[in-house]
């Protein structure tokens, strides 16, 4: 019986019936955890948290005339990659509108990087239970981020990125198949992550310049292949057009934000809402979510961990690994470490360090996890004692199936449920003009639930282009100055100068802690000067003028008639 698991388990195989069988297995993966997610986010109030950023804007599909002039949607619809947007047009033509295809989205995206990762991993060595516990273990850790269950242009690099790995590995694996499929296949694929996530087809050009020059055993000279030029040089060449298109094209709201620009705002250090910068170094460059080599959130699953003993077992020659096709996963890994990088030596031209290594070890960890997993199976199978064994393999059976019963909010989906209906149905009626004012948090939901423009909110504190941050920054201190301000008069500078129709309020927006809990707390420097008044005891024009004004309340929220505040007096 051992050895007809053995057989069957990990003993590589060209056996159709054994391949498919574990495919459809590998497919149910992300079918099971995916309804999970849907299930918690279907509602009409319910919303993935960076879907506010990206998908908000597109209600102006259905109604063009939704949030006019308006310099948050305007902003994010500039920085939405084209694909991305086509996508979406493509599913509001057929009835989805944006909101629901963002929820039905991430269950396809995760279908299409499993296929992919299931038959790129039989191609590095084909034993298709191997496929299986990548695809397992990369799924694990997609639904304990919340990459992929965004829907953002950053979850669609792993189809993408999983396209490519197959597609690369194809033409490394069967030099004697059609090329010219490998190799149009590959530059399409690196055409579609130019339209959804620029940023990686850097990456992809990294693993085909590392292709392109290898060296060869046995000699001391690098070599290049006619058959590797050609691969390598059409993708290089779409890659090139791509990172030509974006360098050449100047964005309305540039320039992109220098290194010591950001160290001289608090926005960027720790409490800050876009945390970078670190005095802890260790913590900078290794550990920190947008800055650091090993960001902690990789270590989910911690069954990750095992691929990291995969260059002992190759050194070892350990079965059935030992026959596995090489310089694959050190590849990928060197590819994203360079313009990892690069990326800190060009802060922030190239974005966020960490986004070139996060994917990355994602994929290259769960390959070799699965093979490490496999060549554990094996020895256990080989074992001598049966009840060993079967200890053993039951032990591995439930690290690698029960792992996700252990871990806090699985699948991770960071859906926010909006708590004012009431009040979004109020701003829908109003004209689509009608700004809101607000520090509150629930004013990052007013765009996607009540499509109406409001003038600042957290979710939308995006510091990275200064045309927009500026502006951004300015109204930040506005309202911040103005809800706290004695002075009527200034308070009514503000609601002219912004044309803000009403100002959502938050009922405990004057208790002495509201603003050190607050995301504005980062402008606090800026603002300190107009918060005395407030902090001695003064009553803010706004509170004072807050029972005449007052149009409605829920939830601890308060609207107030901007209007109104106009027409009193002092």
């Amino acid at each position: 019986m051992l050895t007809r698991l053995r057989s069957g388990l990990t003993s590589p195989t060209s056996s159709p019936w054994l391949r498919y069988g574990w495919f459809c297995f590998s497919c149910g993966i992300p079918l099971f955890y995916g309804v999970m997610a849907l299930q918690q986010g279907w509602g009409e109030t319910i919303v993935q948290d960076d879907a506010r950023q990206y998908v908000f804007w597109m209600q102006r599909f259905n109604d063009p005339a939704l949030f006019p002039g308006d310099l948050i949607a305007d902003y994010f619809q500039s920085v939405t990659p084209l694909g991305y947007v086509g996508l979406y047009r493509l599913g509001n033509a057929v009835g989805l509108d944006p909101l629901t295809f963002n929820k039905v989205l991430p269950l396809l995206l995760a279908l299409v990087t499993t296929a992919y990762l299931f038959w790129l991993t039989l191609d590095i060595l084909p034993v298709p239970f191997t496929g299986f516990v990548s695809t397992l273990l990369l799924n694990q850790t997609l639904w304990m981020k919340d990459d992929v269950i965004s829907a953002t242009p950053r979850a669609f690099v792993y189809p993408l990125f999983a396209a490519f790995l197959y597609y690369w590995v194809q033409h490394r694996t069967y030099p004697k198949r059609s090329r010219r499929r490998a190799t149009l296949s590959s530059a399409t694929v690196v055409l579609l992550l130019g339209l959804f996530y620029p940023q990686y087809v850097l990456v992809v050009s990294g693993i085909l310049g590392l292709q392109l020059v290898s060296f060869e055993p046995g000699s001391r000279s690098l070599s290049i292949t006619r058959r590797n030029a050609l691969f390598c040089g059409v993708g290089l060449t779409v890659a090139a057009v791509i990172v030509g298109y974006y360098g050449l094209t100047a964005s309305d709201y540039g320039p992109t934000i220098t290194a010591e620009q950001a160290r001289q705002l608090p926005e960027f250090w720790p409490n800050g809402r876009n945390f970078f910068f670190s005095p802890n170094l260790w913590w900078f460059y290794i550990l920190g979510d947008r800055s650091g080599l090993l960001h902690v959130g990789l270590v989910r699953p911690a069954t990750l961990c095992l691929g990291l003993a995969l260059p002992i077992l190759l050194w070892q020659r350990v079965s059935p690994i030992g026959q596995m096709q090489r310089g694959v996963l050190w590849r990928i890994w060197l590819a994203g470490l360079l313009w990892f990088i690069a990326a800190h030596l060009l802060l922030f031209r190239l974005h966020l360090p960490s986004r070139y290594m996060d994917h990355t070890w994602r994929f290259v960890l769960a390959i070799a996890a699965a093979l490490v997993i496999t060549a554990t199976v094996h020895r256990l199978l080989r074992c001598q004692t049966r009840f060993a064994a079967a200890v053993g393999l039951g032990a591995i059976a439930l690290l690698l199936l029960a792992y996700p019963i252990a871990v806090e909010d699985f699948p991770l989906t960071k859906y926010k449920i909006g708590r004012a209906p009431q009040i979004y149905q109020f701003l829908r009626d109003q004209p689509a003009h009608s700004s809101v004012a607000s520090l509150a948090e629930e004013a990052d939901n007013i765009p996607t639930f009540a499509a109406r423009p409001i003038v600042v909110g957290r979710e939308y504190a995006i510091p990275y282009h200064l045309g927009y941050y500026r502006r951004f920054r300015e109204r930040a201190i506005a309202l911040t100055e103005a809800q706290y301000t004695p002075q009527l008069s200034e308070l009514q500078d503000v609601i002219r100068q912004y044309d803000i129709a009403f100002w959502l309020l938050d009922r405990n927006a004057y208790d002495a802690d509201y603003l050190a809990n607050s995301w504005v707390n980062q402008y606090r420097a800026d603002v300190a000067a107009a918060l005395i008044p407030f902090e001695q005891g003064t009553l803010p024009a706004l509170a004072a003028a807050m029972p005449r004004c007052r149009i409605m309340a829920e939830r601890g929220l308060e609207i107030i008639d901007a209007r109104c505040i106009l027409t009193q007096s002092e």
